[in-house]
């Protein structure tokens, strides 16, 4: 279970992301940084979402999710990056969902530390047309979950069969 989210390309991704977006891209700015995080979440991202939808599989009991659901959330990973990086609209409405997923923190923070609660903060994610080659490493992404998907299922929950 969750094979895919712990692997080491998965792991990776997840460092690169955080050091990248937390430490170099503010020390080093670069074509290199601004693309290193798109080609690093274009990895993890629909491996996480792949695995949530499989605890939830396991969770209700039900058939694990095959390869095409792999397919699936890859493409719709894909698909929906590149439109935040090209559609104003789009972009737009990510980056306050982005606030609004990034404000419970910032709030639990600030109360934590006895200061006034923070308002939404402004989230800039820039559209950048040349960031679209980087969609390809949803191929890793789709990979991995290929890997997983492939080989037979050993923990099956009790009377469902798995094909």
């Amino acid at each position: 279970m969750l094979d895919a989210a712990l692997h080491p390309l998965v792991i990776v991704s997840i460092v690169v992301l955080m050091v990248n977006d937390h430490f170099l891209k503010e020390q080093y700015p670069s074509l290199l940084t601004g693309k290193l995080s798109d080609v690093a979440g274009l990895i993890f991202f629909p491996v996480v979402v792949f695995s949530l939808f499989e605890l939830a599989q396991r969770w209700q009991r039900k058939p694990l999710p095959s390869f095409r659901v792999a397919v699936v959330i890859c493409l719709t990973c894909g698909v929906g990056f590149a439109l935040v990086k090209t559609v104003p609209a789009i972009n737009a409405a990510y980056c306050q969902v982005l606030a609004g997923l990034r404000w419970p923190f910032r709030a639990g923070s600030a109360l934590w530390s006895g200061e006034p609660v923070p308002g939404l903060e402004r989230v800039i994610v820039l559209r950048d047309a040349t960031d679209l080659w980087t969609v390809a490493a949803v191929v890793v992404a789709m990979l991995i979950l290929r890997g997983v998907t492939g080989r037979p299922r050993d923990a099956a929950p009790a009377g469902i069969e798995l094909s």
